[in-house]
């Protein structure tokens, strides 16, 4: 299985094309204290794809890779940012 972990600060706009681009692997998207709207969005993630860490402020882009890495279940772990 292939985990990706993600960290997202806002991005709303890129949520769904991300997620297209990212089909059958497992999320693990890290919410890095976005606004309300994306944060709503990123929490509903389905469970069969993955999971959601909530940060309520930006801890910085390598301590959410890390969390999000702790957290991965996957055979494989790629790095992706929320822009692909």
């Amino acid at each position: 299985m292939i985990s990706i972990v993600t960290p997202f600060l806002n991005g709303l706009d890129l949520l769904q094309d991300f997620e297209q681009a990212t089909i059958g692997a497992e999320l693990i998207l890290i919410d890095n204290g976005s606004d309300p709207a994306t944060a709503d969005a990123l929490a509903s993630l389905p469970p069969d794809r993955g999971r959601v860490i909530r940060n309520e402020t930006n801890i910085g882009f390598a301590a959410a890779n890390n969390q999000g890495y702790a957290q991965s279940t996957g055979d494989i772990i790629i790095f992706l940012n929320s822009d692909i």
